[in-house]
């Protein structure tokens, strides 16, 4: 099996890498393939998408790669389409569904993933300072996500876990998860292993949680394996061993994206 990444980030949106400085790192490590997914454009916060101006550079940026380096590595056009974004008018070789914010009843959004100290502040303003109730409200709006946006795959399912504040072990969370993949499962099959949060030293394990992987396994779901890189350097971040784990839930194997589509390779 060769390696992948189809979340992967540049400096046209929050990567700290350029795309050719990406090119090159999977080059180095004997990737198949790389795609990049910069962030899609949220109008209500600039902090971290592509600006709209910026999507024809983008794009004709990856075109002038994948021409330079056609003869050492596919490259693939993608975007990380969040749950709060307008599907893009642009056509694009996979979409990745994601979720990046709550929004609340007084019109907010807040940002998941930013630090854990928004998490902390948002978490106590509007849940009390429950932490599974935040995770469950994403969730939620995870799934609304899916069925909107109807991606390509899921992006860091459970990305609410990320500081840790969730307790995974309890039964009401659990349930709730399971149930969201459940939904998830009807229009989108398609679930990524994402070692992001491992490469930023929040996780030692990556998204989804291993129960969630082995539901969506016998479920039918099916994995891509992604590092949601936004420095070159952690391109393969906890590669061989989300593999293991992988096996572990009872994952046969793994797909990955090409040219001519989709293909399934053994683990």
């Amino acid at each position: 099996m060769r390696y992948t990444s189809l979340h992967t980030h540049s400096t046209f949106s929050d990567g700290k890498s350029t795309m050719e400085e990406q090119v090159l790192s999977a080059i180095e490590k004997g990737f198949a393939s790389v795609g990049f997914s910069d962030h899609s454009y949220t109008a209500f916060d600039l902090s971290y998408c592509m600006k709209l101006e910026q999507v024809p550079t983008y794009r004709q940026t990856i075109l002038e790669l994948r021409e330079k380096y056609r003869d050492q590595i596919e490259i693939l056009m993608g975007l990380e389409l969040d749950g709060y974004s307008d599907i893009p008018e642009e056509k694009y070789d996979y979409l990745i569904g994601s979720v990046h914010y709550i929004r609340t009843d007084d019109g907010l959004y807040h940002p998941v993933d930013s630090n854990p100290e928004g998490m902390i502040r948002m978490t106590e303003k509007y849940f009390g300072g429950d932490y599974n109730a935040m995770a469950v409200k994403y969730l939620q709006d995870s799934v609304q996500c899916a069925i909107d946006h109807r991606p390509d795959f899921i992006g860091h399912f459970d990305l609410a876990v990320k500081y840790n504040f969730v307790d995974e072990t309890d039964p009401v969370y659990r349930k709730v998860l399971l149930e969201s993949v459940a939904a998830v499962l009807e229009v989108c099959p398609i679930f990524e292993i994402n070692t992001g949060a491992i490469a930023r030293g929040y996780r030692k394990d990556p998204y989804p949680a291993d129960f969630a992987m082995r539901y969506i396994h016998e479920h039918g779901g099916k994995f891509v394996l992604n590092s949601d890189c936004h420095d070159a350097r952690y391109l393969d971040c906890h590669y061989a061993e989300s593999v293991e784990l992988a096996k572990a839930c009872g994952v046969k194997s793994l797909v990955r994206l090409t040219k001519n589509g989709w293909i399934e390779e053994g683990i």
